[in-house]
């Protein structure tokens, strides 16, 4: 019989994660987007700006009623959709690899730099750790391939769950959902499924229309974020430097979360050159899963979130949060290996070390040093936790660098400063 006896590290491991948490909390918001969550909350408002956000909004004002503050209360909701999405992505890992390789994975995707970030800071991009780890259990589950009917009304409600909490990011899962439905074409029950979440999400839509005032203020609302963001996208702006910058900064963005790609080779020429005693842990999951499926599944999750970002809009880590979740689970389909404890650690610490010890340039001195402030080092804890939060724009103009900055973001930066003086 193998042991089921949890590693030794696992418990340290949960300690030190909440006390990182705990250790660079802020009770000031962190980004200027939290200001919308928690004003609606602190208004008793239902829904936050286009598209809506309706369920995490619904969430914040939970926790609200239950007596904590507006922002606490926000945080909260990102903080316990963080903790959910745990032993649900857990679930997705044990489809393809073994217990200790998936608690490895787990691990490297709790200490990663976009979950130590938006964990808390209030805003709810920290619902698409819950959200797409969902869809993706759902999609590889046994009575889900077999056709039956409920697992593919529980894989369609999963999706309203998500266009509820972030409709861009149902919008993201597109690829997913077509890869999802060319493998199970001939499943009745899916397409059933599909129809009638297609449905609910335009009657969810329809309801955060209505709450946020009707549709000729939601589309006066969304034309101008539109606006605002056309500078930033490859797809309506073509090729310049400030849509190279944005694609840049999603792919930069999203593989500093995934410290794991840097010792997976390590792993591998250990296992090859150095054979580890299983101490009778099994190799093989305990559901068997096809590691086909589930690299096509968190790969199309994973592009369709990374595609829309870099293509159109990415100015924070938040925008490729939706594709860490497929992207750890193509790792797990990718590596049916446990690794040493020493390399799973050196895995972690480099995500971890980066966000305890790095810190902006203050004051910056070189362009290159503010535009590092806003791209990168801003999003440590030490920033978190006092809260040193601004775009890279603003960076390079309160360096003296007003002259960099395009010019299409000269307003917004006056209406942020004026706002926060």
């Amino acid at each position: 019989m193998p042991s089921r006896t949890l590693p030794l590290w696992l418990l340290p491991a949960a300690v030190l994660w909440i006390f990182v948490i705990a250790g660079t909390w802020s009770c000031t918001p962190f980004w200027p987007d939290a200001d919308g969550y928690t004003s609606h909350v602190a208004e008793g408002r239902w829904v936050a700006h286009p598209p809506g956000y309706l369920f995490f909004v619904a969430l914040g004002r939970g926790w609200h009623a239950l007596g904590l503050p507006a922002y606490s209360a926000v945080q909260a909701a990102g903080l316990l959709l963080t903790a959910a999405a745990l032993p649900v992505l857990y679930a997705v890992f044990r489809r393809v690899t073994s217990r200790v390789n998936a608690l490895w994975l787990l691990a490297a995707f709790a200490f990663s730099a976009n979950v130590l970030v938006l964990s808390r800071t209030g805003t709810s991009h920290a619902a698409d750790y819950f959200t797409v780890s969902l869809l993706l259990l759902l999609a590889t589950s046994a009575g889900f391939r077999a056709g039956r009917f409920w697992p593919c009304v529980g894989f369609g409600a999963a999706l309203v769950v998500c266009a509820g909490f972030r409709m861009t990011t149902a919008i993201m899962m597109a690829p997913f959902v077509a890869v999802v439905l060319l493998r199970n074409i001939r499943n009745p029950s899916l397409w059933i499924s599909l129809v009638l979440a297609g449905l609910a999400v335009i009657a969810l839509q329809s309801t955060v229309i209505r709450l946020s005032g009707g549709w000729i203020p939601y589309s006066e609302y969304s034309q101008a974020m539109h606006a605002e963001n056309l500078h930033s996208s490859v797809i309506l702006q073509g090729v310049s430097s400030a849509t190279l910058l944005n694609v840049a900064r999603a792919l930069g963005w999203w593989g500093m979360s995934l410290s794991a790609l840097l010792v997976l080779p390590l792993i591998a020429l250990w296992r090859r050159f150095v054979p580890v005693p299983s101490e009778g842990e099994p190799e093989t999951p305990d559901i068997s899963g096809n590691r086909t499926e589930m690299l096509l599944y968190g790969g199309a999750s994973a592009a369709g979130c990374l595609g829309m970002s870099a293509l159109y809009l990415c100015t924070h880590p938040g925008y490729i949060s939706a594709a860490l979740p497929g992207s750890f689970a193509v790792l797990a389909a990718l590596a049916p290996f446990a690794p040493t404890v020493r390399l799973a650690l050196a895995s972690i610490g480099l995500s971890l070390g980066f966000f305890l010890f790095a810190r902006p340039f203050l004051p910056p001195k070189k362009p290159l040093e503010a535009a590092a402030n806003g791209l990168v080092l801003q999003y440590g804890g030490e920033a978190i936790r006092k809260s040193i939060s601004q775009s890279t724009s603003g960076w390079l103009r309160q360096a003296g660098f007003n002259h960099l900055v395009p010019d299409h973001r000269q307003a917004p930066l006056d209406t942020y400063e004026s706002r926060t003086k």
